[in-house]
């Protein structure tokens, strides 16, 4: 409710899985995350996906309790991501994120994915599935731009005073999967530079909101 009505455009600046644009009544959504693996696999949801995604569970035989073949996919994920085609990409690390300890997505300094398995938790289960066909539903019925930026990459004069930025970063007071991401460290000099972002989007008439623990 507090989010401005007289703006057509939201541009999700730690886009994350999405949940905010896709849930606003804006017309377009830009969406920007520095995770490039994530957007892949969000840019790849169509009709199709949900298929391939279990036929890949089944080649690999991935469960709730196989922690042995997750690792191995693990294994071959990290091995072979940069020649995988994209669609690949997606499905391969989305099935591991479907059976990582809660459901997460982190990576070493290696560029490596490295969560462990959810063992006797994590699993492709009826309820998620369901998630991921309404997910898959609402993302193509939404105007979206997707970006992989990181937030200071931005250039604040291609932002026009229609757009709303919404801004949900790491929290610097809480402890989270980014913690372990090597790609995704939060500092106190990374907050300092979003509070300068957000002043200087205040200068340029630019609406805002900010989305923090303290």
């Amino acid at each position: 409710p507090l989010f401005p009505k007289d703006c057509n455009t939201i541009l999700d600046l730690f886009g994350g899985s999405g949940e905010v644009g896709l849930n606003s009544d804006f017309d377009t959504i830009i969406y920007n995350e520095k995770s490039k693996p994530l957007v892949n696999i969000i840019q790849n949801f169509d009709t199709d996906f949900v298929q391939e995604v279990e036929e890949c569970i089944i080649t690999w035989n991935l469960s709730k309790i196989n922690k042995q073949d997750f690792l191995t996919l693990r294994e071959y994920y990290n091995k072979h991501k940069n020649i995988l085609t994209s669609r690949e990409n997606a499905v391969i690390l989305y099935c591991l994120i479907l059976h990582s300890f809660n459901n997460q997505l982190s990576f070493n300094s290696k560029g490596e994915y490295n969560t462990p398995a959810g063992y006797n938790r994590s699993w492709f289960n009826p309820k998620l599935k369901e998630k991921l066909l309404t997910y898959i539903e609402t993302i193509q019925s939404k105007n979206i731009r997707f970006l992989t930026l990181d937030f200071n990459e931005i250039n604040i004069e291609n932002i026009n005073s229609n757009t709303f930025v919404y801004c949900d970063p790491p929290y610097l007071a809480t402890v989270g999967a980014y913690e372990r991401d090597y790609f995704c460290k939060w500092s106190e000099d990374k907050e300092k530079e979003l509070l300068t972002f957000l002043d200087t989007l205040n200068t340029y008439g630019i609406k805002f909101a900010l989305s923090n623990v303290l």
